[in-house]
């Protein structure tokens, strides 16, 4: 613990910075949502998600959603579209680094 000089708490905090990344919502030709299992450490367990993963540098999201998918389910599709997008700064850590107490 640090303190300033007029005794005020002085906290120590962290500023994480992470790359422009995409969620994927697909379903199969049946109208099954294509989900994948995938250990987090944060949660310390096999999550249950969507597919997702970053954009390279240069790359156009739906272009990088589709990589994903196919990447991580083996699922490739033709019909994209970019649902909604965040700000830089609304974005929220993967749940890699999230401690769930």
């Amino acid at each position: 613990m640090y303190f300033l000089i007029d005794y005020s708490l002085l906290l120590n905090f962290y500023r994480l910075d992470f790359p422009s990344w995409v969620n994927v919502i697909a379903a199969t030709g049946n109208g099954e949502l294509i989900l994948i299992r995938q250990y987090r450490f944060g949660t310390n367990r096999v999550e249950i998600e969507i597919p997702r993963g970053a954009v390279n540098v240069g790359e156009i999201p739906t272009a990088a959603g589709l990589r994903e998918l196919l990447e991580e389910t083996g699922y490739s599709g033709k019909n994209r579209r970019l649902q909604s997008k965040t700000a830089r700064y609304e974005r929220t850590p993967l749940p890699s680094f999230w401690e769930m107490n």
